[in-house]
């Protein structure tokens, strides 16, 4: 489906029936494997996640049906509707479960960690966070948007540099 500009996927929510989803063939089309994977596991989330919750609304408050529409990962942060938000992220956390189990992930990160004798915390923004980053994505075949993400809500980046050392 060719969907307007930005937008990668879009699941619609219609009550009594299975959710739609649709995928833009942009994807298909600019050969972006790992956009086009994540974008369906996050479609993916939103069926597992949402569709119940819709279902179940109260038919009272008028809604029919209702849309989640997947933009560009790198622009899923800047959405201003709180739900849409809410739902976006719990999307994408889906997608990034999926995509990057935990057990795996974990056993990447111990490896890298300990082939460059790196113990504490691995700040994102340092040079082995950054190769920790790349592994993970060239790993799993995720963005680096993606994995980025996972790492630090698996605990395995901080977003905050280490405290400086006495001598530095």
């Amino acid at each position: 489906t060719d969907l307007e500009d930005g937008v990668d996927g879009v699941t619609e929510f219609n009550r009594g029936s299975r959710p739609t989803v649709r995928i833009s063939h942009r994807l298909e089309r600019v050969r972006r494997p790992q956009r086009y994977r994540s974008t369906i596991a996050h479609e993916f989330g939103h069926v597992v996640l949402h569709d119940q919750l819709f279902q179940d609304l109260d038919p009272g408050l008028g809604f029919a049906s209702a849309v989640a529409v997947s933009r560009d990962f790198e622009k899923h942060s800047e959405i201003n509707d709180r739900h849409q938000a809410w739902m976006e992220s719990q999307a994408w956390y889906a997608c990034g479960a999926l995509l990057m189990p935990l057990t795996v992930l974990q056993g990447i990160v111990r490896i890298e960690c300990q082939a460059c004798e790196q113990f504490g915390p691995v700040w994102m923004l340092g040079e082995f966070g950054q190769e920790l980053i790349r592994v993970c994505a060239d790993r799993f075949e995720v963005s680096q948007d993606l994995a980025r993400i996972r790492l630090i809500k698996t605990g395995a980046l901080t977003e905050s540099p280490p405290p400086r050392g006495l001598f530095s």
